[in-house]
């Protein structure tokens, strides 16, 4: 989410990642946004140099998903050392060939400024080709853009449209995104039903705040009848899913009796596994 002309430089890689003026990946494609040349021999070389494999790096100059996998294994530190400028050389290889998911970190690695220096004009370029190739990370990331106006002018409107956009292509994020959205309404008014339906499809995909979040509006009577019962339900999936928050809900749940009766042995229980989950 910012914005600088070039990409930061450093020895070894650096001078493979250096933008020759002039040097669009297709003309007109964006004129303002100057795409780098990419000097493949260095980047093999410091690919070797780190230990990987030379016929995984070699693969990789080559097939786009495997350049994709180095890059995220070097933004990652994945059995190699952690390095974001290195991670984005791969990504713009991936990249240049057509992989929308290298597109969208590479975005997010110019919108941040993490191993090359920000720049949301670059940023903003590379999000753009990722969402219109169908990326729902990349629609996410331009809706969260748009919230907070950061390289764009503050739109909530146009960031909840990306947020839709995202989660109906069932990205839990985004569907989180709308439930919290609508649950606290920080871009749009409070709407609790609103909240529930995102909450409950992210919870289909098994994310463990969304149950936990059904058990909170259950147990308050947001959106729905108070149901304690239906809360510790809730709570107790959360809580198989290791959610510590919905172990320490049961804590008081089975201490006081609230929606399940009252047992201070599985208090102490849900009490245990909440301090282990949250070692």
């Amino acid at each position: 989410m910012r914005l600088h002309s070039i990409f930061i430089t450093r020895l070894g890689i650096a001078a493979a990642l250096l933008c020759i003026s002039g040097c669009n990946l297709n003309a007109g494609s964006d004129e303002d946004v100057a795409l780098p040349l990419m000097d493949t021999s260095v980047i093999l070389k410091d690919c070797i140099a780190d230990g990987v494999a030379e016929k995984v790096c070699k693969k990789a100059l080559n097939n786009p998903e495997e350049a994709y996998y180095l890059g995220l294994r070097y933004e990652q530190g994945d059995n190699l050392k952690k390095d974001e400028l290195k991670a984005s050389s791969w990504y713009l290889l991936a990249a240049k060939k057509g992989n929308h998911r290298a597109e969208t970190n590479l975005g997010a690695l110019f919108v941040s400024g993490k191993g090359v220096s920000q720049d949301y004009a670059r940023g903003l370029f590379w999000l753009n080709r990722a969402q219109e190739g169908g990326d729902s990370v990349a629609m996410l990331d331009l809706g969260l853009l748009a919230e907070t106006g950061a390289g764009v002018p503050q739109d909530t409107g146009k960031a909840l449209e990306w947020y839709r956009k995202a989660a109906g292509l069932n990205n839990v994020d985004a569907e989180m995104k709308l439930g919290d959205v609508y649950y606290n309404g920080t871009i749009t008014d409070v709407n609790y039903e609103y909240a529930m339906t995102w909450y409950e499809l992210a919870a289909t995909q098994q994310n463990a705040r969304a149950v936990y979040m059904l058990g909170v509006m259950h147990e308050k009577g947001q959106g729905v009848k108070k149901n304690p019962s239906r809360a510790v339900s809730y709570y107790q999936k959360a809580a198989g899913l290791d959610y510590p928050d919905a172990c320490e809900k049961l804590v008081g749940m089975y201490r006081t009796g609230t929606g399940v009766r009252k047992n201070i042995r599985l208090s102490e229980t849900w009490r245990k596994k909440a301090l282990e989950l949250k070692k």
